[in-house]
């Protein structure tokens, strides 16, 4: 007897909704987990608690520094056991993976997110330089792939499948449901979009961010201060497009190297982890700013918070410095074997960028510049949106996250610029470059 198909458009509704369901749920466990190992490894054991303003480097102001050393270290431990014993594709930032196995027409076995979600949970709890975009791409993209093989779905109604989980993760984690649908479109190519995704990926990203909300809350993941547009900003906008498309080129190569520096390294495997582990704690003892996602940084620099006053250094020179750290202790996190994403901590980095130009512009014309918080939003979004080749998609993202409409158009020109100076250099390099090819 034949099998009956259920038509086309119903079929992509109930995909979208398997799709949807399973990246909601992941992205509640995964969020608890990640909670619930931050609280163990860095504030009971180390005593640092990531959510407050920093008062300095904490080698000189925080009696158990010596303990975020070993947590990383013992963090590193853990997932190179994790990716021996379980399997290696636990490691690094988990997003690539699912844009090769969707070009590939390949399945994700289901022991990978589930080993994502534990691996990328300890490397975040103990303080890397990481995110929660890679893992939350594995979980909703390997659930989804698994449900279409359990009901039966074909090979390419399997791929709609993976892309539209992909994009109902990141949908979730973030609250951005409109950009995390356009996003599983745009980011399987540098220069080109999978439309056939889109409708299944539309139900699947309402779906994630429904039921997230449900026990999370709705409200944006960042509190920004209003500000209105003005015009006479924008040819600042395209300064800072420029810097933001130059220093993504040099992140891009940096994570390149640090990852081909690792896999060349005659170390044993289990051990790299805890090798980039004790890099980036020595970095973090110093600069605490670099450790976890940084999220919380910029939060603070959002708020008008200015931390680590009492360091001796110009605060400016701080802000200087900080993007070119965040992306070494991003590189040596994820490309030593650590598990988690490059999406937030690229957004971070663009936001110390926006961080410094806008302290810098507002120093050198306050008659025109009032404040450095557009600066900071537009530095996130141009940065990894050049980046991540992930232009398109960003747009939509800024405003779920930030919920203020003025932005915008200082986003759409930083951000043209930026991807125009990054050309057909990418983060992800398992992107092509257009559909056919």
């Amino acid at each position: 007897m034949r099998k009956r198909e259920i038509p086309a458009p119903y079929k992509y509704i109930v995909l979208g909704l398997l799709s949807g369901l399973s990246a909601g749920v992941g992205a509640l466990v995964f969020d608890k987990l990640v909670d619930t190992s931050t609280k163990l490894f860095l504030e009971n054991i180390s005593r640092f608690n990531i959510k407050k303003p920093l008062e300095g480097p904490l080698i000189f102001g925080h009696e158990r520094w010596y303990l975020i050393l070993l947590v990383l270290v013992f963090g590193g431990i853990l997932v190179g056991l994790i990716a021996r014993f379980l399997t290696k594709e636990a490691t690094g930032h988990g997003t690539d993976s699912i844009i090769k196995a969707y070009h590939a027409g390949e399945d994700i076995p289901i022991k990978v997110p589930l080993a994502k979600i534990v691996a990328s949970a300890i490397t975040l709890g103990t303080g890397g330089s990481a995110g929660k975009e890679g893992p939350m791409t594995q979980i909703g993209g390997g659930f989804s792939s698994f449900f279409a093989r359990v009901f039966g779905f074909d090979e390419k109604d399997r791929k709609i499948a993976l892309a539209a989980g992909l994009g109902a993760g990141v949908g979730a984690i973030f609250k951005v449901p409109i950009g995390g649908a356009i996003l599983s479109a745009e980011i399987l190519y540098k220069q080109d979009l999978e439309t056939d995704v889109l409708y299944t990926s539309l139900v699947a990203s309402a779906t994630s961010f429904a039921i997230f909300g449900l026990f999370k809350g709705y409200q944006p993941i960042f509190m920004v201060p209003s500000f209105a547009f003005d015009p006479k900003l924008l040819p600042l906008f395209i300064i800072e497009g420029l810097l933001c498309g130059f220093l993504g080129v040099l992140f891009i190569k940096m994570f390149q190297s640090v990852d081909s520096f690792f896999k060349k390294l005659k170390v044993e495997e289990v051990l790299k982890p805890a090798i980039g582990g004790l890099i980036v704690g020595v970095l973090g003892i110093f600069f605490p700013h670099i450790l976890g996602s940084g999220y919380e940084r910029i939060q603070f620099l959002l708020l008008g918070v200015h931390e680590s006053l009492n360091i001796p250094i110009p605060y400016w020179l701080l802000l200087f410095t900080l993007p070119f750290l965040k992306m070494l202790a991003t590189s040596v996190t994820l490309g030593s074997g650590g598990s988690g994403g490059v999406f937030a901590p690229g957004m971070v980095i663009g936001g110390f960028i926006g961080a410094f130009l806008g302290y810098v512009f507002k120093t050198i014309m306050p008659g025109i510049v009032t404040s450095e918080v557009p600066f900071i939003v537009v530095g996130m979004t141009s940065f990894f949106g050049a980046t991540g080749k992930i232009s398109l998609s960003i747009i939509p993202m800024v405003i779920e996250m930030t919920a203020n409409l003025h932005v915008v158009p200082y986003v759409m020109v930083s951000n043209v610029v930026a991807t125009l100076i990054t050309g057909t250099n990418t983060i992800y390099p398992s992107q092509k470059l257009r559909r056919g090819i």
